[in-house]
């Protein structure tokens, strides 16, 4: 994770998404994000019944004009 944040230019908006988030993992974001937010659901509340992996394409333009693309599996 640390890798890819040093990749980002300094003003994006990310966001990061995790069913569990590990103390190492948690404090990466806390160093690279501005003002996150952190949401918890109750275990009671979750439904996966119907969770079934879609992709999304993701395209970005970098500063350099190069441009990222890529699939996002969720």
């Amino acid at each position: 994770i640390y890798d890819i944040f040093q990749l980002l230019p300094n003003k994006i908006q990310v966001g990061v998404f995790s069913a569990t988030m590990p103390p190492e993992a948690l404090e990466i974001t806390r160093k690279f994000m501005n003002k996150p937010v952190r949401i918890l659901v109750k275990r009671d509340e979750l439904t996966l019944e119907d969770a079934k992996p879609r992709p999304y394409r993701l395209s970005y333009s970098w500063r350099h004009g190069s441009e990222y693309q890529g699939y996002y599996y969720a």
